[in-house]
């Protein structure tokens, strides 16, 4: 079963699917085949998980825009600035859906899945906190 989410971004409501257009882009954005992919994304949600739900949030975007064979109307930095300014809430319900989702369970370590990668809106809130502290302080 593909996992289907819609949430707002950019001021519209958009759609998220992480089916196996979402797995391939996945493995694009970072390089690598899918299933590693996969493996370096559930490490970064441990160091940094707003990157890392940036990185699924535009790969749930394509594989709804390549599903429907739609043109996409978004880049990364798009995305990226949609995460930045996007409801808490939100951001940890694409990381739930993305979790629940039979496409990654088979890639997804089980231990992994219900204790270490446990992202909650307090943790999108403090990694959204620590990149704001950097951005005030490069400026």
């Amino acid at each position: 079963m593909n996992g289907r989410i819609e949430i707002t971004l950019g001021g519209k409501l958009r759609q998220l699917r992480f089916n196996n257009y979402a797995k391939e882009e996945l493995g694009n954005f970072l390089s690598k085949d899918p299933v590693e992919g996969t493996k370096e994304l559930i490490e970064l949600l441990q160091s940094n998980p707003l990157k890392a739900i940036k990185n699924l949030t535009y790969c749930g975007l394509v594989g709804h825009y390549e599903a429907r064979e739609m043109e996409r109307d978004f880049t990364k930095q798009d995305v990226a600035e949609w995460v930045g300014d996007a409801d808490d809430k939100d951001l940890s319900d694409v990381f739930n859906c993305w979790l629940n989702t039979t496409q990654w369970r088979s890639i997804i370590p089980e231990q992994k899945a219900t204790e270490e990668v446990n992202v909650h809106s307090e943790d999108v809130e403090k990694a959204k906190k620590k990149a704001g502290r950097k951005s005030r302080i490069s400026q």
